[in-house]
């Protein structure tokens, strides 16, 4: 999946407990880790804080 002009690009510390436990997830779902790491803030994040409308990008879905 490439960027898109809009998309923000990052990078960030993560315990590599928690990293592999997140990889282990996506790839358990057929996901790419940024879909897993896009829906773990959707679901932390209060309802109001997100923009209107918004969903995970096509081809995200939330990770079970």
């Amino acid at each position: 999946m490439r960027m898109k002009r809009s998309d923000v690009k990052t990078s960030f510390y993560l315990p590599p407990t928690l990293l592999r436990a997140a990889k282990i997830q996506a790839a358990a779902n057929g996901l790419p880790l940024r879909a897993v790491l896009i829906a773990a803030l959707v679901a932390y994040l209060p309802e109001d804080l997100l923009p209107r409308g918004f969903r995970t990008p096509r081809g995200e879905g939330r990770a079970a």
